[in-house]
This record gives C-alpha cells, structure tokens and sequence, in this order.
C-alpha cells in the first residue's frame, strides 16, 4: 500500500505518484547508520540479509506500515548514497509511457 505523496522530476516535468519504499543502499559505515535509524529515529529493523560469513548484508529498517529504508555499506564499487527509491503507480504501463515521452 502507497503510503507517502511525492513529485518526482524529470528534466522539467513532474509526476505525481505515492512513494512506497525508499532505498538507500549504500552508507559509509553500517553499524552507526543502523543504530541512528532505530535509535534516534525508531525505526524497527524487521529483517535482514547475511553473506555466507553471517555478516548483514543488507538490512531493512520500518519506517511504517508500507514504508521500509533499506541499508548496505559502501564498497569501492558501490559509493554512498541513494541507489533508488519505489513509486507506486495505479497503472504502471502508463506511468512508463509518459515518463518515457518526457525523457
């Protein structure tokens, strides 16, 4: 379920949709972030995913019902920052269509 309003612009046009899942995939350092967002912040951490060596891979923190951050740490490869973030669409084959004419 969509749960926040956003407008996402594209050169300069916008697009009204509901943002349902935000991701920033890469932070400098993954314990303090984590601790941040469910310290400071009080977000839940309702699951995450491990690497062979069972360290956290990726962790998913609830901001709300509909709402998760997800968070990995930077690598060379991968620097910090926003990765990609989910929009909901009522009818997605017409959201690709018009975002396609305005790019």
């Amino acid at each position: 379920m969509p749960v926040l309003p956003v407008t996402v612009t594209i050169g300069s046009q916008a697009a009204v949709g509901e943002l349902c899942r935000a991701r920033l995939r890469r932070v400098k350092d993954l314990n303090e972030s984590v601790n941040f967002y469910t310290k400071v912040m009080g977000f839940q951490e309702p699951f995450l995913f491990k690497d062979k060596n069972d360290n956290p891979t990726t962790i998913y923190l609830q901001i709300n019902r509909d709402t998760f951050l997800e968070l990995a740490a930077a690598t060379a490869e991968c620097p910090a920052g926003l990765s990609h973030m989910g929009i909901w669409a009522d009818d997605l084959n017409a959201t690709v269509a018009a975002l396609r004419q305005r790019a």
